[in-house]
């Protein structure tokens, strides 16, 4: 600015050259010059420089006044500009050091919902005779709202809660988190899959508003190899028999937390050496093949016997990493599966 304060005591044109020099100094001297807090004191010295070369140069080729009143409210101007700019690197900066605070604090909450999201599917089960349980999850995110829950009764019984809260991360995982709790202490007092499901319903109506549930309750007597099942909402599961056929285990029932009551009831099969019975999260069939293609529910069926060579977790993995290869886009939901083999 100094500079071509030399040059307008010289030349004509006080008002667009002016106008360039404060260009000059309110950008490239911002850019150059890290420390914002000292932009002003140098705007303030190049100043004083203009106002020394006025008042000592002789014979000047345009009007001093002029000169003067241009340079004071150019550098009134630009001291406005300066500190507005100053101002604003300040709060950019205050809001880099909030976000970062933020993300720390996000990371740490994922860390916690990651914690509850293994306590939400059961990986290992406990010993059942003559019977082998398996479990599959691959979550949309790092929580999801799918979960397997099992409970051993006192008189040897298998209770098995599979369920799918609505919607995905830590709110759905929270969601399926409190109806885990429900499960638990309800379980030991519930007479039939279709009362748990009831009470598991009736418990969360008074603290869960605005979201849906929609489950499989199942009771496995392993004296009887009875298999006593009911649904809430939720998608048939399958009975894979020995020869290799698979067929719907049929029933009806209405979503968790939907309606004021609960409209369900049981149904019970009878297992026999080899069979198989197949739960799964609509994640596994609810995707495009292509762009404009639905899998759905009965080609997942379909994908599901030509693995029934398989048996236990490798059938699991199989099949999981069969339905990731169909995916004409990454996975949008839960993947979740259970499976019940009898030997």
């Amino acid at each position: 600015m100094s500079i071509h304060s030399f040059y307008l005591l010289y030349v004509n044109g006080l008002y667009l050259g002016y106008l360039f020099g404060l260009i000059l100094v309110v950008f490239s001297t911002g850019v150059s010059i890290n420390n914002r807090r000292v932009l002003i004191p140098v705007l303030l010295i190049f100043i004083a420089i203009a106002f020394f070369v006025g008042i000592h140069v002789k014979d000047p080729k345009i009007d001093v006044g002029m000169y003067y009143f241009g340079l004071i409210s150019s550098g009134i101007l630009s001291v406005l500009v300066i500190g507005f700019r100053m101002k604003t690197f300040e709060t950019l900066l205050e809001a880099d050091v909030q976000m970062e605070k933020f993300q720390i604090n996000i990371e740490e909450e994922l860390s916690i919902a990651q914690k509850t999201q293994k306590s939400l599917v059961d990986l290992e089960f406990p010993e059942a005779g003559n019977f082998r349980i398996y479990s599959y999850f691959k979550p949309l995110e790092s929580v999801g709202g799918d979960l397997i829950k099992t409970n051993l009764g006192k008189e040897g019984e298998l209770d098995f809660f599979f369920a799918d809260a609505a919607g995905h991360g830590v709110s759905a995982a929270m969601v399926s988190a409190m109806a885990v709790m429900a499960f638990k202490t309800i379980a030991p007092i519930a007479e039939t899959p279709s009362k748990g499901l009831t009470l598991i319903h009736e418990s969360l109506m008074t603290m869960i508003g605005g979201f849906f549930i929609t489950a499989v309750y199942m009771r496995l007597d392993r004296e009887e190899k009875s298999l006593t099942y009911s649904y809430a909402g939720h998608h048939p599961a399958v009975l894979i028999k020995s020869d290799g056929s698979v067929q719907e285990l049929t029933g009806k029932g209405t979503v968790l937390l939907a309606l004021p009551k609960l409209f369900n009831r049981d149904y019970e099969i009878l297992l026999e050496p080899g069979d198989r019975v197949l739960l799964f999260s609509d994640g596994m069939f609810e995707f495009y093949v292509e762009e404009k293609e639905f899998f759905g529910y009965e080609s997942f069926l379909d994908l599901v016997r030509d693995y029934t060579s398989l048996s236990g977790r490798i059938f699991l993995d199989s099949l999981g990493e069969a339905i990731l290869g169909l995916h004409s886009s990454p996975p949008k939901d839960d993947m979740t599966m259970l499976l019940l083999e009898v030997l």
